[in-house]
């Protein structure tokens, strides 16, 4: 993997780590990847998490590293309750390349819907593609858009989820 790649996917981690420690006032922490022994360790004097370099192109993987590492921290009940529900996903979308039913299933078993965002250009959301605070939704994970008719745009879809 390129080094320009793997920068990538380290800032792209990095922004929605950052994203959920703001929208929860958490504590923002810190993500490098390392050859290393186990798949993490945290690092608390650096406010650092190390993940194995195994877990680079898995960005669910490695986002449920993060929140495990997250809920270990001396934080009230209700934020580890609402982070534990992101892990569990995270955990989920981190086993396969698509969304499959089954997955699918077991989001809406969370507390997840599927739901119709709309046919814009604003409401566009890919496959897989996690988005926070998207159209009234806390988080937002693309499923996949419908062809509507012949010369209309896209309908986008997602399973979401509102913490309140």
């Amino acid at each position: 993997m390129t080094s320009n790649i793997q920068f990538e996917l380290v800032s792209k981690l990095q922004e929605t780590i950052n994203a959920i420690c703001t929208k929860f006032q958490i504590k923002s922490i810190d993500v490098q990847y390392k050859s290393m022994e186990g798949q993490s360790k945290y690092l608390v004097q650096e406010n650092l998490i190390l993940i194995c370099k195994d877990y680079l192109e898995n960005f669910y993987s490695s986002l449920h590293i993060v929140m495990e590492q997250l809920i270990k921290r001396d934080i009230d009940e209700d934020l580890k309750a609402k982070l534990g529900v992101l892990s569990i996903a995270f955990n989920f979308l981190g086993k396969k390349k698509l969304i499959t039913p089954d997955i699918k299933e077991n989001l809406i078993n969370l507390g997840f819907r599927e739901v119709n965002i709309g046919h814009k250009e604003i409401h566009k959301i890919n496959s897989k593609e996690l988005k926070l605070d998207f159209f009234g939704y806390d988080i937002a994970i693309g499923i996949y858009a419908r062809y509507i008719s012949y010369g209309c745009n896209r309908l986008y879809r997602a399973i979401v989820y509102n913490f309140n």
